[in-house]
């Protein structure tokens, strides 16, 4: 099993044009705390987790990783073998890695304007690797203004519906649209394999969050 797990993802970078482009960016690590960056890199590790149960896993990659770098070691503290990890690390900035695809960069940021609607093998999907909990706003939206890189936001507000606060249980909802690296990872590979976003989010959204699928609303 391991061995057949293995020969997939090797496959995948051996030849990546029929798969899934997935790139997580690493560039936000200045501004996280000790706390945040070591919860971004859990976050990895579930993300390459799914990718080997997938069926057609996804070309993963990380840009900006330094391997000297504090965030690599945590990394590696959390992440039991990540160094042999089957996935692309390189220390370049997302416009050097990506120089020559530079449309087809695709920047995943709750704070974009349009959903994104298709996936498909052509683009790379990037998720900022950013977990911040005092919420700053617009963070991947600014950088990628400076870049004239185009951004998407998950269409969760055209397939789930906003559950209303249960009175009973005195549980009021925030609808907050910023998902973790992994859920975001996982939303985007369901989709890809397949074609069903209302399953996909409606699975991968936290249920705390207050979205329901609008079968269930």
């Amino acid at each position: 099993m391991k061995e057949k797990i293995m020969e997939r993802l090797n496959q995948v970078y051996a030849s990546s044009g029929n798969s899934l482009k997935i790139c997580i960016d690493c560039s936000f690590i200045d501004k996280m705390s000790s706390k945040e960056m070591s919860r971004l890199a859990q976050q990895i590790g579930r993300c390459y987790a799914t990718n080997k149960s997938l069926e057609h896993p996804v070309h993963f990659s990380l840009c900006n990783l330094d391997a000297n770098s504090n965030f690599y070691k945590e990394l590696c503290r959390v992440n039991d073998g990540f160094e042999r990890y089957i996935l692309e690390k390189t220390n370049q900035s997302l416009i050097e890695k990506f120089s020559d695809k530079k449309e087809n960069i695709c920047y995943l940021s709750p704070d974009a304007d349009q959903y994104l609607e298709d996936i498909d093998t052509e683009k790379i999907y990037v998720i900022g690797g950013l977990v911040d909990e005092t919420v700053n706003k617009k963070v991947t939206l600014s950088k990628c203004n400076d870049l004239k890189i185009k951004t998407y936001a998950l269409p969760i507000e055209k397939y789930l519906s906003r559950k209303i606060g249960d009175q009973e249980e005195n549980r009021k909802y925030n609808y907050n649209k910023i998902l973790a690296i992994n859920q975001v990872f996982n939303v985007l590979a369901h989709v890809f394999e397949h074609k069903d976003w209302v399953k996909a989010l409606d699975t991968n959204v936290p249920k705390r969050k207050g979205f329901i699928s609008h079968k269930s609303s």
